[in-house]
């Protein structure tokens, strides 16, 4: 249930005015039903270090931290704070509620409470989330260090090669990318599970990146017999994501639509801007079997295994779907999904523009 406090109170803390929310030591924020934003003046000395000092983009930021924080089961993130030794800022959210006026009508908003971490307040939550990212950073080496040395050869760079080795082993390349997709899965799902899930928000723009992804899929699509291709935006679309996480959401929708569709079929990427603007969908649609409704449920658990999958031998974990599903929950948006046997499957994952 969300809180309730007095009337004259909320339009105190949207002012930003007065005593309490001037020298509180606690570093707060507070948006309204409208979208305002009142930031008192130890939050402010939290946040400019990380968004700066000016006005308009500190409010955007904390608008675009209730979009994700809404999204959330759990309303709570960490992101990365270069004004603290640990670099880590806790943010924490709740809805509340103001009491009715005289015209019957409840005014309405979220405060947001911030708060920097030490490895002690971390400790008790993130045990695991700490293993798993060191056991992921002890992985990512030699793997960096196996992809540095294939791209050296393939690139000829220790003499020629004929046909049937550049075949095999842009094939190895290929699994040690998904095996570093792999890793970064594991990562986010133990951080997004603890509620340490970090985002990078910064100017991005996703025409271009999802391209470059699409670019980067297509050996392994021609290797597999199957169409792979961007259809063309109207127009660039930019805005505030974590780029290395939407990277990470494009290749698990496209690792999935290509493990699932035949030789002969196809996938299509696209960007579609929502009707009011404010929101873009990256959409995957592909040629492959179709789902049920159940089998559509299980695939967006974490680590099952559908009946389909191990008939058809399809290799994987289970955590596409979910981890793509909690990226887009960080961000502030969600994922859904449409699918028939027989008539492929068309996923998509929708984003605020803001952030």
């Amino acid at each position: 249930m969300p809180g309730t406090i007095d009337q004259n109170f909320l339009p105190l803390l949207q002012l930003g005015t007065g005593p309490v929310w001037a020298h509180c030591p606690a570093a707060l924020a507070l948006v309204d039903e409208q979208g305002q934003v009142a930031v008192n003046p130890a939050a402010r000395d939290l946040l400019e270090p990380l968004v700066g000092p000016e006005k308009a983009p500190l409010e955007r930021w904390v608008r675009g931290a209730v979009a994700r924080l809404a999204a959330l089961d759990s309303p709570r993130e960490v992101v990365n704070s270069p004004h603290h030794d640990q670099g880590k800022l806790e943010i924490k959210a709740r809805r509340v509620l103001a009491a009715a006026d005289q015209a019957g009508s409840v005014g309405s908003g979220w405060i947001l409470t911030f708060l920097p971490l030490t490895v002690d307040t971390e400790a008790g939550g993130g045990e695991l989330a700490e293993t798993v990212s060191t056991l992921s950073h002890e992985l990512r080496t030699p793997l960096t260090s196996m992809k540095s040395s294939l791209k050296l050869v393939l690139n000829g760079e220790t003499g020629p090669l004929n046909e049937d080795q550049k075949h095999f082993l842009a094939m190895t390349l290929r699994n040690i990318d998904r095996l570093e997709r792999l890793v970064s899965d594991l990562l986010d799902v133990s951080r997004a599970d603890a509620g340490h899930l970090q985002l990078r928000l910064e100017p991005v723009d996703l025409t271009s990146l999802v391209a470059a992804g699409v670019e980067q899929h297509g050996a392994e699509a021609a290797a597999d017999g199957v169409t792979l291709h961007m259809r063309p935006s109207a127009e660039s679309i930019t805005g505030m994501f974590d780029a290395d996480k939407v990277e990470q959401i494009l290749a698990n929708l496209l690792g999935n639509a290509l493990k699932y569709t035949p030789a002969g079929g196809s996938v299509e990427v696209s960007l579609i801007l929502t009707a009011g603007g404010g929101k873009v969908r990256l959409v995957v649609q592909d040629t492959g079997p179709g789902m049920d409704a159940e089998t559509a449920r299980l695939a967006q658990q974490p680590f099952q295994r559908t009946e389909a999958s191990d008939a058809s031998r399809v290799k994987g974990t289970g955590l596409g779907l979910h981890i793509t599903r909690k990226l887009a929950q960080a961000h502030g948006g969600r994922l859904d999904m449409e699918t028939a046997p027989g008539q492929g499957t068309r996923v998509w994952v929708e984003l605020p523009l803001e952030g």
